[in-house]
């Protein structure tokens, strides 16, 4: 698994649902956000790959490279293909957010060849940056729930939200 560590949190075992063997799991973002209509997910890939790279996938969903989780192999393969993209324009390297643009460009151009994309409310992982707030609650022990009373094995991006922020660090600390 690769995971932000600043603003993740397990609920649940992160591993616990049917990974694929021999794949690489990628997880969506809010699903009414489109590359096209964030402006930062827009500017990571056009600023890394140019106009023609961020037409080509504008339209899909946002994938996040915040969790992303997988065989070793294909773990590996992935981080190959992350640094391959990432030195064709060294110099946005050094920007916070830049290895989203690569990700999504791997994700949407089928540059992996055992991906899964798996939904935002899925259980599995919940991104939480752009998810409009009637999709989850703050049970009253702090844990996180999302539609129909699931509790997502991994939340990510808890800290956008200071009821949630609160709430996670008052269960967890």
């Amino acid at each position: 698994m690769l995971a932000d560590v600043r603003d993740i949190i397990f609920q649940k075992d992160p591993f616990d649902f049917n990974i694929p063997p021999k794949s690489i799991s990628v997880f969506l973002e809010a699903e009414h956000t489109r590359i096209q209509s964030c402006s930062k997910n827009s500017w990571w890939i056009k600023e890394l790959l140019g106009e023609e790279a961020l037409d080509r996938i504008k339209e899909n969903f946002i994938s996040c490279s915040g969790t992303t989780i997988g065989s070793q192999e294909e773990i590996q393969r992935y981080l190959e293909e992350m640094t391959k993209v990432l030195r064709q324009n060294l110099r946005c390297c050094n920007r916070a957010g830049i290895d989203q643009g690569a990700h999504n460009y791997l994700v949407w151009n089928k540059l992996l060849p055992n991906i899964n994309v798996i939904h935002n409310l899925s259980g599995i992982v919940l991104t939480m940056h752009s998810m409009k707030r009637e999709h989850w609650h703050i049970y009253n022990d702090g844990l996180i729930l999302i539609e129909g009373g699931k509790i997502p094995n991994t939340v990510h991006q808890y800290d956008r939200y200071p009821d949630a922020t609160k709430a996670i660090l008052s269960r967890y600390t």
